[in-house]
């Protein structure tokens, strides 16, 4: 894999406003639905929706510019290059994840409730899981 791909991905994810205003959508999501008995009841659709919506412009914009040429033409190997963009997209999706589930820990910390750990640890395991496989079927 190749680092500088990986943490372009991530910088680009990042700097996104679009990337920044659905981390916030899922935080604050995540602190409502750390009202509902149900753990992990709202959040992690919301970051299946950015899941297929990072993972389908994987290589888009280098597409449609035509840098992906330029990309391609340096002495990485296309198997390198997709696989270290699938990991920035996942690297950046983790982070969405992560967010949303700690939103719902704080969100049950301060309101005093019961803190269903297995229950979390499952959703937040199974979404990961189900947003690795949904990148990289988007990639190909």
């Amino acid at each position: 894999m190749s680092a500088i791909v990986i943490a372009e991905t991530i910088r680009r994810h990042l700097s996104s406003a679009g990337y920044i205003a659905a981390l916030v959508l899922i935080a604050f999501t995540g602190l409502f639905a750390s009202g509902f008995a149900r753990p992990g009841s709202m959040w992690p659709s919301l970051v299946g929706l950015m899941t297929i919506i990072t993972g389908a412009a994987i290589i888009g914009p280098e597409f449609s510019t035509g840098a992906l040429q330029l990309i391609v033409s340096r002495p990485i190997r296309r198997s390198t290059y997709l696989l270290s963009r699938v990991t920035g997209v996942f690297a950046s999706v983790a982070l969405a994840t992560v967010t949303g589930l700690a939103a719902e820990i704080a969100g049950r910390l301060v309101r005093a409730r019961a803190m269903p750990w297995s229950e979390l640890a499952t959703v937040f395991g199974g979404r990961l899981a189900t947003s690795l496989l949904v990148i990289a079927m988007l990639t190909f």
